[in-house]
């Protein structure tokens, strides 16, 4: 189904920022209480199958899915962003 939607077009580069679960939870309640929406109320397990089907992804296609490990410090999380958008405008 995605496919059709897509007719076939993908973008070059996906930047995938990756932060565990548990975590990203306690990140949306703690900066952005005013901004709630329904998939962040939602139970640790679907946050859990959402993050294993992104891994998944970035998996089967390494080369587009570029993984960044969210977890850092907001300037390295920028940093290696930057470069992988910068080393994909190189090729």
């Amino acid at each position: 189904m995605n496919q059709f939607s897509i007719d076939g077009l993908e973008p070059d580069i996906t930047i995938y920022l990756d932060i565990e679960s548990k975590k990203g939870i306690e990140r949306i309640k703690k900066f952005r209480q005013n901004e709630i929406n329904r998939l962040d109320v939602e139970e640790l397990s679907f946050h859990e199958k959402v993050r294993k089907s992104y891994l998944g992804l970035s998996n089967k296609y390494p080369k587009r899915i570029k993984l960044i490990d969210a977890g850092q410090p907001f300037e390295v999380v920028l940093d290696e962003a930057q470069k992988e958008i910068m080393d994909n405008l190189a090729h």
